[in-house]
């Protein structure tokens, strides 16, 4: 649009933009907007790969910290598995008394 508005010869500019329902500040806010990032691509780049931002040690330690869990909590159910089939073998009674039992109320 700008450079159709550059384009119209001066006399004829405000019917462009009646038909094109703009207003002249959004040419010249477009127009220094183009300015702005034809700068900007005109300043030099830095070659190669872009660097990887270093990841935060905070979130490498929980990561961490979280496999370590997982592991655990799949040897300790390996063990409860084992502990109920052994009960189940010897037939030790696995309920709970009454006493002990959650309310669920």
């Amino acid at each position: 649009m700008v450079r159709e508005y550059e384009a119209t010869p001066n006399g004829e500019r405000g019917a462009f933009l009646r038909r094109n329902g703009l207003y002249s500040s959004y040419i010249d806010n477009w127009r220094k907007l183009v300015e702005s990032a034809a700068i900007q691509a005109l300043e030099p780049q830095k070659r190669g790969p872009k660097p990887q931002p270093k990841p935060d040690p905070e979130l490498e330690r929980l990561r961490r910290e979280n496999a370590l869990l997982k592991v655990k909590l799949s040897r300790a159910e390996k063990v409860i598995e084992v502990q109920k089939k052994i009960s189940e073998i010897l037939g030790v009674d696995q309920t709970l008394p009454d006493e002990l039992k959650e309310e669920n109320s």
